[in-house]
């Protein structure tokens, strides 16, 4: 009824086809444009690259949702750049942020700044590199480029701007312009097929103008819907579209023309072969392109925007079956036989002895060419290892700036340092503090030993080295040293102590108090003499007064007191002695005592600063706090401590009694010093006296005068004596007191020995202990309170710490290309080994990933196999169902099913052997090409498992052996010719010189060839064939 309306208003709806097709076009936006903009892979937020992104976002403060770019500009000169140069770079390079219409929002100039300047400025001063980042949010990206190329015209030294935008962005132009190269040589190859095929001009235009409309109108209509409703677009989309339009587009006309020329044959009416061509031929276009709509379909439901902008083939075979069913059909009204003009017999296609050959074996012997089959795809099929590659620059003409300017970095620096990778880890408290700093740091230890890692900076590691003095390794050794001084000490003081026990166990106060006994008995003795000689004195005083008459008296009594004097001088003497040497020994004592307290206030500071150490290593190894050693060590340590100042008081206060004694016994001998003065008087006047005995009468008046006058005195020396004699008693009494304290400070200092001894032997088990934690592998971070505060580490801090330091940031120097699939690998290893690391500690619910185009490229491949599988499964299921409704049976689904993807991992694996030995891409095929020669290869392979079994339906009738061959024979100039046509059309990709699309065709083309000569003429009518034997079989049994 639709059809004879179409055929009917023929020559109204070619014009309205035309119009549609220009409004189309004029409402459509620049498709090329509009790639760029939207094209580029969207990773998902879920994966880890994403969430460092948005972390990273934070950690600049910018914006949610803002659109930034990161590029870097490249400064080279082959002589070397000479300072001149560089203040001019600097000079251009300071004004970028500052002018507005460039839209930079960040720079880093490296000149004078002699951290930046080590790490963007090459060695030998030949290369320079400048990072910063625009903001693409309101200008397109090539825009801005060129806006920033024009602005540094007036540098004359050779620049570049590259990085991973820029790079993308050259990828995609460079695949539009491959894709632009393509279209016309595929335009070309079509015709020429079409002409040999239809022998005939007429057709071929036709067939062109059919699948040209088709191709401008899903062009326009997927442009709309991208820019109005977000439709996925990608750079492979036109590509896809050509391909496939102008592949089964033309499969299609084929079928359809060659049908009606058969048609034509056997109607005389133009419209009922049209009918009848429509109703055979046109059933089973309408089957296929359903089928590749189902299949293209599923793609929507990928959570990659690549892979979902594939479903714009959907759309475009939806176009496609309006056009073979309005604008075909009123062309074959219009035209009738002169479509294929000038051929005036019209019949149809010629039948295909080569598939008849094959297929008349197959059915004979089905289980030989099955198993045939089987062998020959099978194998090939098993060796596939889906090695692929993400190398976006190696599909780059390296014509293009960005390539250039990567390639210089490349030899500058090294492949990593020009695209490093960005860890960031975001946490709910402050990074800042010592014990957040140990876990930054064994991150950054993680992420250095992990393979493939050349250098990491962080926050502990600024210039990407270890700093000695943050580790415990280095620290234990100088605690084990400081020890190791305290030990040798505490040895000294403790020989000290034992000296001053076993003193004082020689000196004690029992002989020193006999002392003080005989000291009294001679005081007393000299005050008894006192007496002697004051009587003495008067004595001759008296025989004096009595004149010559008692001469004799006089001599015996100057006789007496010679005597006597010197007896007391004598007595005085000693005492002097006795009393010089018990100052001289208290005075000894008392500097030793007063240094034995200094001995043990240092060891009470020692004591202090051995618990501090015992204290911080129980703090940062935990594991030592249940320690019964560490334990014992500690309880030691205190008992020690309190004993020392026990010990130290009781030091003071004996300091303090003999400092009275050592008063008390100065006066003493001060007294007796004026005594044995006095008495050295008195020995010198009896001298005198005695001498002058000549002249005695003459001068006894002035003897007796000088006796007076001697004897006057002798009461205040008695004075002194009795004075002398209690100081003696109360230093007797002090003395005695003082042995009990000596006693005392004696077992004391005993004990302090002992106590000495045992700290000596737990500080030697724990510099033991640290000396074995310095030799090992050991390199725990540790930043004391002082470092903290150190001006350089705070720079460091600011560098890698967010402004409210709950983001730490991580700059990683790769080994390998950033694009290779060992850098995926390293990223992906990374992320691993931080997850374990984190796990069970408190920052194990922490944010954190990896950023930079080696972990984009991480997350694509985990995003590329995941949805692989997916999508892979849902395409099948998709076309399996579809196919059980169009042949009424679930076995047939099922052999095309295993014929397809035998085909598919055959053709695969032989293409990733192709460019892996014939081109050298020893890193496998481009990543995209798996996935996409799959839903091609499936789509189209459907198409012609189609085409023939429909019409193997078409011989219901016939035995199916028969039916299998005849169809085989009928199909396979048309399916064969439909195939060459698709070896063209994905030939033509060859000179868009894109690795993507050349490896995809490639694919393609051999798994097509395996198909048309394998697969269904040989391997399917053989399972048809082993089916019908197994239900005959069944019959007979």
């Amino acid at each position: 009824m639709v059809l004879k309306l179409i055929l009917k208003l023929r020559w109204l709806i070619l014009p309205l086809i035309f119009i549609a097709v220009f409004l189309l076009q004029t409402l459509s936006p620049n498709y090329e444009e509009l790639v760029v903009q939207k094209g580029s892979p969207q990773i998902p937020k879920e994966y880890n690259s994403q969430q460092a992104l948005e972390i990273l976002d934070r950690y600049n403060e910018k914006p949610a949702n803002s659109k930034e770019d990161s590029l870097v500009l490249v400064f080279h000169d082959e002589k070397g750049l000479t300072d001149a140069q560089l203040e001019k770079i600097s000079t251009t390079v300071d004004g970028l942020k500052t002018n507005e219409q460039l839209y930079v929002t960040d720079v880093q100039n490296p000149i004078g700044d002699d951290f930046l300047e080590s790490q963007l400025l090459s060695e030998d001063h030949k290369t320079l590199t400048v990072p910063f980042s625009v903001n693409v949010e309101n200008k397109k990206l090539e825009d801005i480029r060129n806006s920033i190329d024009s602005y540094l015209q007036p540098i004359d030294t050779e620049h570049y701007i590259t990085g991973g935008s820029a790079i993308t962005e050259d990828n995609n132009k460079s695949t539009q312009e491959g894709v632009s190269k393509s279209e016309w040589v595929t335009i070309l190859f079509i015709v020429v097929v079409l002409i040999i095929v239809f022998r005939s001009p007429v057709a071929p235009i036709v067939s062109l103008l059919g699948i040209g409309i088709t191709y401008l109108s899903s062009l326009s209509l997927i442009a709309i819907l991208g820019e109005s409703y977000n439709f996925p677009l990608s750079i492979i989309t036109q590509s896809f579209l050509i391909m496939v339009l102008f592949g089964i587009g033309t499969d299609y006309l084929i079928l359809l023309f060659m049908r009606f020329k058969e048609e034509l044959g056997h109607h005389e009416s133009t419209f009922s072969a049209i009918a009848a061509t429509y109703k055979t031929a046109g059933k089973t276009v309408y089957y296929s392109a359903f089928a590749v709509i189902v299949g293209f379909s599923t793609l929507f439901l990928s959570g990659f925007n690549v892979f979902r902008s594939a479903g714009a083939v959907a759309v475009a075979v939806v176009i496609l079956l309006i056009v073979l069913s309005t604008f075909v059909p009123a062309c074959m009204a219009i035209l009738g036989q002169k479509l294929f003009w000038p051929i005036k017999k019209v019949q149809g296609h010629k039948e295909n002895k080569f598939w008849h050959f094959l297929g008349t074996y197959a059915v004979r012997k089905p289980v030989l060419f099955a198993v045939l089959a089987v062998v020959i795809t099978l194998p090939n099929a098993m060796l596939y290892n889906g090695k692929v590659s993400y190398d976006t620059l190696s599909q780059v003409d390296p014509s293009y700036d960005s390539v250039k300017g990567f390639n210089i970095l490349q030899d500058a620096f090294s492949p990593g340092k020009a695209m490093p990778a960005t860890f960031v880890l975001e946490s709910n408290h402050d990074l800042s503090d010592a014990q957040s700093l140990a876990m930054i740091d064994n991150i950054t230890e993680e992420i250095a030993n992990t393979k493939g890692v050349k250098q990491v900076y962080s926050a502990t590691r600024p210039q990407s080295e270890k700093i000695k003095e943050f580790y415990v390794q280095n620290q234990s050794q100088t605690i084990s040293n400081g020890l190791e001084q305290s030990i040798e000490g505490i040895s000294e003081i403790q020989d000290g102590l034992g000296e001053a026990s076993s003193r004082l166990k020689d000196e004690n106060t029992p002989s020193n108090a006999q002392d003080i006994d005989q000291l009294l008995q001679g005081t007393k003795a000299i005050n008894e003499n006192l007496d002697k000689l004051s009587n003495g004195l008067t004595s001759i005083e008296a025989g004096m007064r009595k004149g010559e008459a008692g001469a004799s008296q006089i001599t015996e009594g100057m006789m007496q007191l010679e005597n006597s004097s010197n007896e007391l001088s004598a007595s005085t003497l000693q005492v002097l002695g006795g009393y010089q040497e018990l100052y001289t020994g208290l005075s000894t004592i008392s500097d030793q005592y007063s240094s034995t307290a200094k001995s043990l206030s240092a060891t009470l500071q020692l004591v202090d600063a051995i618990q501090s150490y015992t204290d911080t290593l129980a703090q940062k190894y935990t594991e030592l706090q249940s320690d019964s050693d560490m334990q014992q060590l500690n309880g030691s340590i205190k008992q020690l401590k309190a004993s020392l100042t026990e010990i130290s008081n009781g030091l003071a206060t004996l300091n303090g009694k003999y400092t009275e004694a050592l008063v008390n016994l100065k006066a003493a001998n001060d007294g007796l010093a004026k005594i044995a003065d006095g008495q050295k008087q008195i020995s010198s006047a009896t001298a005198k006296l005695a001498a002058s005995e000549k002249s005695l009468e003459d001068g006894l008046e002035q003897g007796a005068n000088g006796q007076a006058a001697v004897i006057s005195q002798i009461p205040q020396l008695q004075v002194g004596l009795d004075q002398l004699y209690n100081g003696q008693q109360s230093m007797k009494t002090g003395i005695e007191s003082l042995t009990t304290s000596l006693g005392t400070l004696q077992t004391g200092l005993d004990d302090s020995v002992d106590g000495l001894n045992k700290v000596n032997t737990g500080l030697a088990d724990a510099k033991q202990y640290l000396d074995e934690l310095g030799k090992s592998d050991t390199s725990a971070f540790f930043a004391p309170e002082e470092a903290l505060k150190n001006a350089d580490f705070k720079t460091a801090l600011n560098n890698y710490l967010s402004e409210d330091k709950t983001i730490a940031k991580w700059t990683i120097i790769l080994s390998d290309n950033p694009y290779s699939m060992e850098a995926i690998d390293t990223v992906n290893q990374i992320n691993t080994n931080v997850e374990y690391l984190l796990e069970g500690t408190e920052f194990q619910s922490a944010k954190y990933g990896t950023a930079g185009v080696s972990a984009d490229n991480a997350a694509l491949n985990q995003l590329n196999k995941s949805e692989f599988t997916r999508t892979v499964i849902f395409m099948l299921i998709g076309i399996g169902i579809i196919l059980v409704i169009f042949f009424r049976s679930i076995l047939l689904p099922i052999y095309v099913i295993i014929s397809l993807v035998l085909a598919y991992f055959t053709s695969i694996n032989l293409t990733e052997w192709i460019y892996q030995f014939g081109f050298g891409h020893a890193s496998g095929t481009e990543w995209a090409v798996p996935f996409f020669s799959f839903i091609l290869l499936i789509a189209l392979g459907v198409d012609y498992s189609i085409f023939l079994l429909m019409r193997f339906r078409e011989y219901h009738n016939e035995p199916p052996k028969v039916a299998i061959v005849k169809a085989l024979t009928h199909m396979g100039s048309v399916i064969m010719s439909a195939v060459i046509i698709l070896i063209g059309t994905f030939g033509a990709l060859y000179p868009s010189n894109v690795a993507v699309l050349m490896q995809l065709a490639t694919v393609v083309i051999i798994g097509l060839i395996i198909l048309v000569l394998v697969l269904l003429p040989l391997f399917i009518p053989s399972l048809i064939a082993l089916t019908l034997r197994k239900r005959e079989a069944n019959e007979n049994a």
